[in-house]
C-alpha cells in the first residue's frame, strides 16, 4: 500500500480529487492529508467526497504542524468539529496523529472523545518522542490504531521503556508499520537543480515487506519542507520520478530552463523545461496521465501555470508509485 502524504493546499487537494474523479486513483493508494489552510474552504471536504465516491479511504492528520492551523490550541477541536459536522465523511477517513516532542497529548486525546463516531480509527505518524509519551498509549483504550508511520523500526521500540509499555505490549506490537520518509532532494533554490544529476529516488517499494512494513509513504517530488506562497522562481524546474524497468527502484529527473538570469518571462522558461521532460519521456517511451499532460503543454505551447505543474508532477509520482506496487 502507498500512503502519499500530502499538505491540504489547492493544488495537492486537487492532485488526487482529479485522479479520482478520472478513476485512475489505485485502491493500492490511500491518501495522508495535512490541513493547513482554512478547513471549511470546501477544497478539503470536495476532495474527501470525491475519493468517498470511488470508495476510497484517506487519513485526515487531526493536529497539524504547519501552515496556518500549525500551534493553534484548538485545531483538534476544530477538525472534530469539522468531521462532526461533516458525519457522511467517516465511512473512509481514518484519523492520523502527528506524534512530536511538545505535542499536547492528553488534550487532544481529550478533544477526540468529542467525536460523533465511537471507537474511531486512528494512524500514529512519529516525527519525534513526544514529553508524555506514556500518554500516547492512552489512544488504545477508546481508538483502533491502524497503522504507526516511522522512519526505521528503532522509532517505536523506544517506548518498550516506558513504565506503562507491558500493560499495552500487545496493543502496541500488534500495529501495522508504514515506512514514512521524505526521498525528495530539495534544493535552497530553484536555480540550485539546473545542474542536478539523475539521482536514485527510492527503492522501498520493492523491500518494504520483507523488512517489515505493510505499506510505504513518502512526499512526492515536493519534500516534506513547508513554504507558504514564495516569489516568481529564476528557474522554472519540472521533477519527475520514473523507473528504468519495471522491477527497478525509482529515479528523479530535474528538468530546468535555461534562460535563468532573472525571474522574467516564465512561461517562456516553462517551454525551454517542459521540452526537455518531453524529449527525455518519448526516449523512454514513459506513459501515463500525468505524462500526457505534459505532452500536451509542450505540443500546444501552453503554460498552465506553476501551481498545476506542480500538481501534474505529484500525480506523475503517484502513478508511478502505484504502477510499481502493482508490478511488484
Amino acid at each position: 500500500m502507498y500512503y502519499p502524504y500530502l499538505r491540504g493546499k489547492q493544488f495537492e487537494l486537487l492532485a488526487i480529487k482529479e485522479m479520482a474523479q478520472d478513476e485512475t486513483l489505485s485502491e493500492l493508494v490511500h491518501p495522508v492529508i495535512e490541513p493547513v489552510r482554512d478547513i471549511d474552504g470546501g477544497g478539503l471536504e470536495r476532495c474527501i467526497l470525491e475519493l468517498h465516491k470511488r470508495g476510497l479511504p484517506s487519513t485526515i492528520i487531526v493536529n497539524p504542524q504547519v501552515g496556518h492551523l500549525a500551534g493553534e490550541p484548538d485545531s483538534t477541536r476544530d477538525m472534530v468539529t469539522f468531521l462532526n459536522d461533516r458525519p457522511h465523511l467517516f465511512a473512509y477517513i481514518n484519523l492520523g496523529i502527528l506524534v512530536t516532542a511538545g505535542m499536547p497529548i492528553a488534550q487532544i486525546l481529550s478533544d477526540l472523545t468529542s467525536l460523533s463516531v465511537a471507537n474511531s480509527s486512528v494512524s500514529l505518524l512519529h516525527r519525534d518522542f513526544p514529553d508524555d509519551a506514556s500518554d500516547l498509549f492512552k489512544i488504545f483504550d477508546k481508538h483502533t490504531v491502524a497503522a504507526q508511520f516511522v522512519d526505521s523500526q528503532d522509532a517505536t521500540r523506544r517506548y518498550r521503556t516506558l513504565a506503562d509499555y507491558a500493560e499495552y505490549r500487545s496493543d502496541w506490537g500488534a500495529v501495522p508499520l508504514v515506512k514514512w520518509q521524505d526521498h525528495f532532494p530539495k534544493q535552497m533554490r530553484n536555480i540550485d537543480y539546473v545542474d542536478l544529476p539523475e539521482q536514485l529516488f527510492s527503492d522501498d517499494h520493492l523491500y518494504f515487506e520483507e523488512d517489515g512494513f505493510v505499506g510505504i509513504s513518502d512526499f512526492q517530488t515536493i519534500g516534506d519542507g513547508y513554504q507558504d506562497g514564495g516569489r516568481l522562481p529564476r528557474a522554472v524546474v519540472l521533477h519527475l520520478t520514473y523507473q528504468r524497468e519495471s522491477s527497478g527502484p525509482l529515479y528523479i529527473r530535474h528538468f530546468a530552463s535555461d534562460s535563468n538570469l532573472d525571474a522574467a518571462d516564465t512561461a517562456g522558461k516553462f517551454s525551454e523545461a517542459v521540452a526537455k521532460l518531453v524529449r527525455f519521456a518519448d526516449d523512454r517511451e514513459l506513459q501515463n496521465p500525468a505524462v500526457e499532460k505534459f505532452r500536451f503543454y509542450e505540443s500546444t505551447g501552453g503554460f498552465p501555470g506553476l501551481g498545476t505543474l506542480k500538481k501534474v508532477s505529484i500525480q506523475n509520482h503517484i502513478y508511478v508509485m502505484q504502477k510499481a506496487l502493482e508490478q511488484k
